[in-house]
């Protein structure tokens, strides 16, 4: 089983990074740091976070406003990736201290499918 992440700003449609607001966001090999034996998850799920956004574009305060489906450990796994993500300055500037970012979990099938 490939699992994908994607992140945005949740006020908005298009991918954040692609804004310009994220000097780093998480990568494949990051979010695959948690699941190295295929663990059995559904196929697709979401958290959002909630999270100060500081000076120097760390995230720091972080909580799970909501996750889908409950209790499937998604929320639990965005947290623990809060770190990898990095406000840009103008992301830093258009935030004004507090990012919404949902985190979405998307089943690729078997790699190469």
């Amino acid at each position: 089983m490939a699992l994908c992440l994607v992140a945005g700003l949740a006020t908005s449609a298009v991918s954040a990074q692609g804004q310009g607001l994220w000097a780093r966001v998480p990568t494949a090999d990051d979010f695959r740091a948690f699941f190295p034996d295929g663990t059995e998850m559904p196929a697709d799920g979401e958290a959002i976070l909630r999270c100060a956004v500081l000076r120097d574009g760390a995230l720091a305060n972080c909580v799970v406003i909501s996750e889908t489906p409950a209790r499937a450990g998604f929320g639990k796994v965005a947290l623990t990736l809060a770190p990898k993500f990095r406000a840009s300055p103008e992301g830093i500037r258009k935030m004004r201290g507090v990012a919404t970012i949902p985190v979405r979990f998307r089943n690729q099938g078997p790699p190469g499918s």
